[in-house]
């Protein structure tokens, strides 16, 4: 039984080894591939600036508790010194 299913394994890895060729047009889409994505985390970091910018220069810090409390905004830690 095992040996059916070895000589099995072998000719249908001969079979799709003889019958399937690889794509000409893959050579070009790992390149096109990596400048998508490349884009895309470029596009998340910039949408993450934005953000954290956002929060930075607008949002009020809490006057309660935090390194920040004594502010009127996060940057004005950094333009007073």
């Amino acid at each position: 039984m095992v040996a059916i299913l070895v000589i099995m394994f072998y000719v249908k890895k001969c079979s799709v080894m003889w019958n399937l060729e690889p794509e000409d047009d893959a050579i070009f889409r790992r390149p096109r591939v990596m400048f998508l994505s490349l884009i895309f985390i470029l596009i998340v970091y910039i949408c993450a600036f934005l953000l954290v910018g956002y929060a930075v220069i607008s949002l009020r810090p809490s006057s309660e508790c935090g390194p920040f409390q004594n502010q009127s905004r996060v940057y004005s830690v950094l333009v007073s010194h």
